[in-house]
């Protein structure tokens, strides 16, 4: 992996910042318990990049076998990453962490629509804050779908005035409960 990032720095110079997480392998018990005291936990990602690409703080790769799936641990980690801005993804393989990388730095839309649609993390939102990470993504271009007040906003809209987030908030609110008969 680290050979074909010097093969391509001079097409993703940024790749110079990539490094390895050396959380895995076997150890000695004294071992463990030095790199335990040190602050190495269990379940982290492979590898970072700390490079910054709207939305996201950086890019975590948990590094898999084309079988091999993630430890509870490295779910755990994954999510938490994933909530704090990052784009946090499992990768089967070198070929597809290379992908990965270079979706990333290109900035690849699909890339984004793979974190936003976590649907782990939707279920787990309530319907506040569900809407909001919904007008978040639909940047305000909802008013056919769930505006209850679609004569005022429509208004404010024309007039070029913003409309307020918590009354957008509580139209989708209203809408996500209809949608699921709550």
């Amino acid at each position: 992996m680290f050979r074909w990032t010097l093969a391509v720095r001079t097409i993703y110079p940024l790749l110079r910042l990539l490094f390895h997480i050396p959380n895995g392998g076997r150890r000695d018990a004294v071992e463990a318990r030095h790199l335990k005291e040190q602050g190495v936990k269990k379940g982290v990602p492979d590898l970072f990049l700390p490079v910054a690409r709207a939305p996201y703080h950086g890019l975590f790769i948990e590094m898999k076998t084309d079988a091999g799936q993630p430890t509870q641990a490295q779910k755990w980690w994954l999510e938490e990453l994933r909530t704090q801005g990052y784009l946090a993804l499992v990768a089967h393989g070198q070929d597809e962490a290379r992908g990965i990388l270079q979706d990333y730095l290109k900035g690849d839309k699909l890339m984004i629509k793979k974190a936003v649609t976590n649907r782990e993390r939707m279920r787990r939102m309530g319907n506040k804050e569900l809407a909001r990470e919904i007008l978040a993504l639909l940047d305000g271009d909802f008013m056919t779908r769930c505006c209850r007040n679609l004569p005022e906003c429509q208004a404010m809209a024309d007039r070029d005035e913003a409309i307020p987030d918590e009354k957008c908030i509580g139209c989708i609110t209203a809408w996500l409960e209809a949608e699921s008969g709550l």
